[in-house]
């Protein structure tokens, strides 16, 4: 783990040990190990993030992609982390969802977006405000509490019924629906 504090411009930074980025714009930002300790007062135009992350903020980023099924994503309490062009959370599953939080529980971090329509699936949300003109959705989402400003659609319940005799409960070839 490291710090990287530096004021001025970068392009392609790519961490693979952790560590914190703060007062940088950047071009392009790759984070794909565990984990990405901050994220702070930074202007970075593609920000691709696939493990558990820590945003300090507010931050400013063009496109920002959450890609870590099973991922954890916390945003600082009362910051405001910016996006000016797209918003990507992919990877959640039924069976591993994305989590969104704000870093104090009880107290909302805020996602702006001017415009748009960022839409999000097999999402957990909690302390989350969605802010700005965009039209933000959450599908197949589990709304963990105190989130404003989102279009919340849970997760369908299905009926499943165990199959083939005996096993164990977590080995999926003995459910069906």
């Amino acid at each position: 783990n490291g710090v990287f504090i530096y004021d001025g411009t970068f392009n392609n930074v790519n961490l693979t040990l952790g560590g914190s980025v703060s007062n940088c714009t950047i071009t392009n930002f790759t984070c794909d190990v565990y984990p990405l300790d901050r994220c702070n007062n930074s202007t970075i135009t593609t920000a691709t993030i696939s493990k558990n992350a820590n945003f300090d903020g507010p931050n400013t980023f063009g496109t920002l992609n959450l890609t870590g099924a099973g991922a954890a994503y916390t945003f600082k309490s009362n910051a405001t982390q910016t996006i000016t062009t797209a918003l990507n959370v992919t990877g959640g599953t039924c069976s591993s969802l994305v989590s969104l939080n704000s870093s104090t529980e009880g107290t909302q971090a805020t996602i702006s977006m001017a415009s748009g329509t960022p839409t999000i699936n097999y999402v957990n949300l909690r302390d989350m405000k969605a802010l700005g003109g965009a039209t933000f959705t959450a599908n197949n989402a589990i709304n963990s509490g105190n989130n404003t400003g989102w279009t919340i659609n849970l997760t369908t319940a299905k009926n499943y019924y165990w199959i083939g005799g005996a096993g164990n409960w977590t080995d999926g070839s003995h459910w069906s629906l």
